[in-house]
């Protein structure tokens, strides 16, 4: 239901406000590389797992 709500909200969206919508876009891939950066990425001190013998999920 939440996803058929989404569709048709995004439609609407793009269809009555192109520009804006267009308009946000650059800033938008823009904000997603650092999120991406923060997210994605293993945080540093989980590269070796000095607590255990066995090998970590990232290590």
């Amino acid at each position: 239901m939440l996803l058929v709500v989404s569709a048709v909200v995004g439609f609407l969206l793009f269809t009555e406000h192109r520009a804006y919508v267009l308009g946000v876009l650059p800033f938008a891939l823009l904000l997603a590389c650092p999120l991406m950066h923060i997210f994605m990425h293993p945080r540093s001190r989980h590269w070796r797992c000095s607590q255990c013998s066995r090998r970590c999920m990232y290590g």
